[in-house]
């Protein structure tokens, strides 16, 4: 838990003073023979008599009588000692009068009784003290105390001391020491939850398109599956993430997961709706209701940010967008399967009836495994996803320990709408998103009318086939060659190289007059999912740069917003474009992917891997001289 919070600068600082001081008491309790230790709250130093023999060996008189003082010492005392009952003694008066006198003798003017002055100050007569003869010396700076990290202890006291004040969430782009595995930090249930709910919505999503398009619907009623999905996800993202902030990532899960889960089961009963219109236009309203809570992949892409550190978190988010294609690639191998066995295999001498009621088993039977996959995924989330808004685990923990909280996020926010850079990447991905899927979207409407196929189930096997083989090589290249990549040109190269992946794409479809090979889908689709892997991750693993913990969820749901609009007018235009010629897509494809490369160039990008390793050693010398005394 205290990993997900970090003491404040002011409070980092005053544990290294503390640490100054107990070592030093240390070395006078070893000097003086006394059976003295300790802690970090220091009760056991104002206990004991350490003072009284500094001001002995210094030839100081010390007052005996009752310090004025006593009474709002005993206040510090009660605070520190937390659950422990403290009662003010003759000791304490000592500790006092002989404080007093230390710093009355060495002329220090700051003589407030509070627990921080009273450390400060009897750091000041600590160093005083190893100047003169007869007093053990001591290096200050020594690295046991400058590179001390604060624990779990140190925050109790100082939260016992201050309240809720003293800590603040930990803003992991500044962690550039550690590079955990990958997998690390239950970062492995998000990656199964990935795999699982792109399963699921691959599952359904793919045979609903073939199941209307032989039930009469067009390349436009195809086309606004997608379009009213990503239309009602535009206003509905921003809030969902928004929420998570509040909430948690983990219930926003949950929620959404039942929600798919609830109309997964309605989508099941089109296929006794016997009026083809009804049916096409109930499947897109409930497609539009889906919308509402289309941030599964979003969410996840946060909490991976969230748990994954600078230097490993490229990858992270890259592998999450990887386990969704093989949810994907999963759920292609399912098409293949619904397709050849005897229920749903059909024939070009089948009987107009016959293929419609194979293809109906093939969309009932799909649609009850996707729904069985979302509750499935439930129960994962509600076992085993960890909570990773850092927020959230803080107020639990202040919760915890009596404390209320509020973040302070004003100043956040303030820079969050004026940071130029975030605008330049918000556009770049909305170009490169539109850009993108304008090669994908009514895909599957384009393969069935070209290539010769008499039934939705022939196209269908053709396409999955080819989809499995593409994104397992996909799947491979990239789970091999992310890290080197960005390790090697860092993620603002790695997008430049997925745009002109992007763009030969749509340049190789062009150039050739249709209907194509079949065989060049192997290479076209191939190279869209690489650069698709790309450009989707690598922009939001920037954005998570950009930001901090507590605002993390509100701009990832601005983002969101980009990525409907870019998706929803895809989904527009190619479904016009389709009604005349799938190859003027493809040349709209090729301008925004070129104006997302110019915002890019003008992109001044936040620190990257191949400058992190150079950076963690400036950061770790500025901390040295900083902390100095």
């Amino acid at each position: 838990m205290t990993k997900d919070f970090i003491l404040t600068e002011f409070f980092q600082f005053q544990s290294i003073q503390l640490q100054r001081i107990i070592r030093y008491s240390q070395e006078l309790s070893d000097h003086y023979q006394l059976d003295s230790h300790i802690d970090i709250d220091l009760l056991n130093l104002f206990e004991s008599d350490i003072l009284t023999y500094i001001t002995n060996q210094l030839l100081i008189i010390v007052p005996t009588g009752s310090n004025t003082n006593v009474h709002i010492f005993s206040t510090i005392l009660i605070k520190l000692s937390g659950d422990k009952e403290i009662k003010i003694s003759d000791k304490h008066n000592v500790f006092l009068n002989s404080y007093q006198s230390l710093i009355d003798y060495y002329q220090i003017e700051n003589q407030d009784i509070n627990f921080y002055t009273i450390a400060e100050n009897i750091l000041k007569v600590y160093k005083e003290l190893e100047k003169e003869d007869g007093f053990p010396s001591f290096d200050f700076n020594q690295e046991l105390i400058i590179d001390y990290i604060p624990n779990e202890i140190d925050m109790q006291l100082f939260m016992n001391l201050s309240g809720s004040d003293c800590l603040e969430v930990a803003d992991i782009n500044k962690d550039l020491k550690q590079e955990p595995k990958f997998y690390s930090n239950n970062l492995w249930a998000v990656y199964i939850l990935q795999i699982l709910s792109s399963f699921a919505f691959s599952l359904s999503f793919i045979n609903a398109v073939y199941y209307i398009a032989y039930r009469g619907a067009t390349a436009s009623d195809i086309s606004n599956l997608s379009s009213y999905f990503n239309l009602v996800q535009i206003p509905f993202s921003i809030f969902w993430l928004w929420i998570s902030d509040k909430i948690g990532r983990k219930n926003v899960y949950l929620i959404i997961t039942l929600l798919y889960t609830i109309t997964s089961i309605f989508l099941i009963f089109i296929s006794f709706i016997v009026n083809n219109q009804t049916a096409i236009i109930i499947m897109q309203t409930i497609r539009g209701i889906q919308g509402s809570g289309a941030i599964l992949s979003p969410i996840s892409f946060l909490m991976a940010s969230d748990l994954a550190p600078p230097k490993v978190r490229g990858l992270v988010i890259v592998l999450v967008n990887v386990f969704a294609l093989t949810g994907s690639m999963l759920s292609f191998g399912i098409q293949l399967l619904l397709a050849a066995l005897p229920k749903y295999k059909t024939t070009p001498e089948m009987a107009f009836q016959d293929v419609f009621t194979k293809i109906s088993f093939s969309y009932y039977d799909s649609q009850i495994i996707a729904t069985v996959i979302y509750i499935i995924n439930f129960f994962i989330t509600a076992l085993f996803l960890k909570e990773s808004s850092q927020a959230i685990n803080l107020n639990r923990f202040l919760k915890k320990n009596g404390l209320a909280h509020k973040i302070k996020e004003k100043g956040l926010k303030l820079r969050i709408h004026v940071n130029k850079n975030i605008i330049i990447l918000f556009m770049g991905y909305l170009l490169s998103l539109t850009g993108d899927n304008a090669l994908r979207i009514g895909g599957n409407y384009f393969i069935l009318k070209s290539f010769g196929f008499t039934n939705p189930n022939e196209s269908r096997e053709f396409l999955s086939t080819v989809s499995m083989v593409s994104l397992a090589l996909g799947i491979i290249v990239v789970s091999i060659g992310t890290k080197r990549l960005i390790n090697t040109i860092g993620e603002c190269r790695s997008i430049i190289m997925a745009q002109f992946l992007s763009i030969g794409e749509a340049l190789i479809n062009f150039s050739i007059n249709p209907p194509l090979n079949p065989n060049i889908m192997y290479l076209t689709i191939t190279t869209s999912i690489i650069a698709s892997i790309y450009c989707d991750s690598l922009f939001l693993q920037l954005l998570s740069m950009y930001t901090r913990p507590e605002t993390r969820g509100k701009v990832m749901g601005l983002f969101q917003i980009g990525n409907s609009i870019g998706r929803a007018s895809s989904g527009f235009i190619v479904g016009q474009l389709q009604n005349y010629n799938y190859r003027n897509a493809l040349i709209l494809n090729t301008m925004f992917q070129c104006s997302c490369l110019v915002f890019v160039a003008i992109l001044n990008p936040p620190l990257q891997r191949p400058e992190m390793e150079e950076a963690q050693k400036q950061i770790e010398e500025a901390k040295r001289r900083d902390i100095l005394i």
